[in-house]
Parts: structure tokens; C-alpha cells; sequence
């Protein structure tokens, strides 16, 4: 199934899971993956690269409840119970665990370069909207309506403020948005000036 052509198997995959997204979710929903999908259009990646990242990409968020903190876990059981008899499982698990962490190293033993790739990749593009104001702008507004049928308005932006706060401290982007790497951390502060001081 990996073997597929690139838009038969985003066609596939995609139309498999979008009925999995809430669609009370304002920012973690299907329009999120949609663009993700399209920003890899535009990356240099081999057939069999392409279509591990669809899959990663359409699953990485297919449960995912505001203020859980096991979101990527379901997730990946979703897929697991989805693909439970492919080769590739191990390697889509650790690309979504990937996106978990700014720390996470990939413990898989075969494959390594290109899960690393792969993780690298589906991270920047997960965090792309932190390099244009406007997108960060819109994307924080969504994700606090999100958060705000779950908790409390003061909880959320404490929460929101020292999680900005740590990702203005870091390198963001780790492969294809490494070059925006300052301007997402000066758009950051930036945000958390006009919102969250």
C-alpha cells in the first residue's frame, strides 16, 4: 500500500481518516491537515518517503481532546489498530511521536535516516505557522476557542504564555523552515506581548 503513486495514496489515506476529526475542534481538525498535506507537495521526498509522511501527517492528530496530554498516543493506537499488520507502523509511530516533544530522538534501529528525516519534517511543518505573524495570529485564536470549551480562560493563557515562552528560547524549525528560525522566535515574543503580557 506505501507503493501507491503520491496522490492516490494521499487520496486514499485522507478519505480514510478525515471522519475521525472533530469537527468542534477549531484548530485541530481536518482543515490542519489538509494544509500539511499540501505544504509536502513542495518537498523533495522519494515515493516511499511521501507517503510515510501522508500517513503520519492524516493520523497525528485524528483523536485529539483539548487539555489531554495523550493525544499522539491515541492516535497512534488509531493507526495501529488501522495498519496493525504494516511494515511501516513502527516507523509512522515514531514520526508522530515526533511531534510530541522538541527533544524526542527516534529509538528506531532500522530505517534511521530516514525516520529522523521524516520526524524533522513533519515537525517544522506541524509549527510552519509560527514563521508568518498572521497565520500565528489566527492559529493561537483558534486553538484558545478550542481550549476554552474545555478550561478555564486564565488557566489557558498562563498555560499558553510559558509554552510560548519556552518555544521563543529554542530552535523551532530543525530542517525545511530552518532559515526562520529568528523570525518565528521574534514573531513569538510578539505575540505573547499582545496577548498574553
Amino acid at each position: 500500500m506505501f507503493t501507491l503513486d503520491n496522490k492516490k495514496f494521499k487520496n486514499m489515506i485522507f478519505n480514510h481518516v478525515k471522519h475521525l476529526y472533530n469537527t468542534n475542534n477549531t484548530y485541530h481538525n481536518i482543515n490542519h491537515i489538509i494544509d500539511l498535506l499540501n505544504q509536502i507537495d513542495n518537498i523533495k521526498l522519494s515515493q516511499y518517503e511521501y507517503n510515510i509522511l501522508c500517513a503520519a501527517i492524516c493520523y497525528h492528530d485524528c483523536v485529539y481532546i483539548p487539555g489531554k496530554n495523550d493525544n499522539e498516543i491515541k492516535s497512534i493506537e488509531k493507526f495501529k489498530f488501522d495498519f496493525n499488520r504494516c511494515d511501516e507502523s513502527e516507523i509512522v509511530e515514531e514520526i508522530i511521536k515526533s511531534t510530541i516533544s522538541f527533544e524526542y530522538k527516534v529509538n528506531l534501529q532500522k530505517n534511521i535516516e530516514i525516520t529522523d528525516k521524516l520526524c524533522n519534517i513533519m515537525h517544522d511543518i506541524d509549527y510552519s505557522y509560527f514563521y508568518d505573524f498572521n497565520k500565528l495570529y489566527e492559529a493561537d485564536e483558534k486553538i484558545k476557542k478550542e481550549y476554552l470549551t474545555f478550561i478555564d480562560e486564565n488557566l489557558f493563557n498562563n498555560g499558553r504564555k510559558k509554552f510560548l515562552n519556552e518555544l521563543a528560547n529554542k530552535e523551532i524549525y530543525r530542517s525545511i523552515y530552518k532559515k526562520y528560525n529568528n523570525v518565528a522566535r521574534a514573531n513569538i515574543k510578539k505575540l505573547v506581548k499582545l496577548k498574553y503580557s
